[in-house]
């Protein structure tokens, strides 16, 4: 037993002595004769048993689990285009054609659109007039495409490159 049900316990017997010496005292101006003595050993008794019943009771935990809010997740603050990146990364399989060259494509047409649309790049920009509008390590990234070498994108690489083209 926990030290909050046995608080509960004494909560229960203390209410149930309570109502028992009230009916007592009752009992001399009323003249209903009940037994002085078994009367708070029965309220005890009966506190007891509402006890057991509120507490001894398995409750089952609920199947679901409480969602927290208390921080925003990266799709909801990005573009239509991350947040679709972001979800089919969050989804796919290992085995399941998830290819991280095309990943790394993807991320490059979302940035040389992003900078096309602010009017930092002309539209027939290449991957090397974008390198000193993104930081080295996202640039890296998006060279591996050309260089058609195998790179491994962590979760938290993938989220700093996110938020970094979220910003742009």
């Amino acid at each position: 037993m926990t030290r909050e049900s046995l608080r509960a316990l004494g909560k229960w017997v203390a209410i149930g002595l309570a109502v028992s010496v009230v009916i007592v005292l009752a009992d001399t101006v009323v003249g209903l004769r009940f037994n002085p003595i078994l009367t708070p050993i029965a309220g005890a008794v009966v506190g007891v048993l509402i006890w057991a019943g509120t507490h001894l009771v398995h409750h089952e935990p609920a199947a679901w689990k409480q969602p927290s809010f208390h921080h925003r997740s990266v799709l909801l603050r990005a573009d239509v285009r991350t947040r679709r990146l972001a979800h089919s990364l969050a989804h796919s399989q290992p085995g399941k054609g998830f290819d991280s060259s095309s990943v790394a494509a993807h991320l490059g047409d979302i940035v040389s659109r992003k900078l096309v649309a602010a009017g930092t790049l002309p539209p027939d920009a290449t991957l090397a007039q974008i390198e000193p509008h993104v930081s080295p390590s996202l640039f890296a990234y998006l060279r591996s495409v050309d260089d058609d070498r195998r790179t491994t994108l962590t979760r938290r690489a993938l989220h700093a490159h996110l938020k970094e083209i979220d910003s742009l």
